[in-house]
């Protein structure tokens, strides 16, 4: 459990770590513009923790529809090749 103040900046070795993601994916994910963030001084980014908490939230939600979907998908085959037996 991670307690976050609500307008907390975080570098981005933090937020990697918070999403379980190597720093390399996170700046590909802030360079599409799906985290907003801002520049530092000539270079350095920062992401406020509450964007970086929603962008979590819609990914779960995502992962969630497709597992979902999924096994719907299991669910309907498993069903088909029983008309077979």
């Amino acid at each position: 459990m991670f307690v976050i103040k609500q307008h907390e900046t975080l570098t981005p070795s933090e937020a990697a770590g918070l999403l379980g993601l190597s720093r390399t994916h996170l700046y590909k994910i802030l360079d599409s513009g799906a985290i907003p963030h801002y520049v530092v001084g000539s270079r350095d980014r920062r992401i406020v923790a509450t964007d970086l908490l929603a962008y979590r939230a819609r990914m779960f939600e995502a992962q969630k529809r497709v597992a979902e979907s999924r096994a719907h998908a299991d669910e309907a085959d498993h069903l088909a090749l029983d008309e077979f037996d």
